[in-house]
């Protein structure tokens, strides 16, 4: 819907670069594609941050596959975060 808003205010865009009539309704089209856009970038954002505050719940336990053939690592998938293995078993989170 909302590249649908988008794509219909660049078209009236156009259009009122031809016949000056448009020109108030390309603004309005263009406002209600803007006012669409950022509701829609509101709620991707409060889902990001409602996953990130579920993923640092302590209660959960991830397990991470290591590069060696089937060995689990407990390491948080939390963005940033990245492990280093020194050997079979030992694990640096950097």
């Amino acid at each position: 819907f909302n590249n649908c808003l988008a794509m219909l205010s660049c078209f009236c865009d156009i259009l009122s670069i031809f016949h000056r009539d448009l020109r108030h309704l390309s603004h309005t089209i263009d406002l209600i594609s803007k006012c669409v856009f950022y509701s829609t970038v509101g709620c991707m954002t409060s889902q990001v941050l409602a996953e990130l505050n579920y993923r640092r719940d302590s209660s959960m336990n991830y397990h991470t596959m290591s590069p060696h053939e089937g060995d689990f690592i407990d390491v948080s998938p939390i963005l940033g975060e990245a492990y280093v293995i020194k050997n079979d078993k030992d694990v640096t989170v950097l």
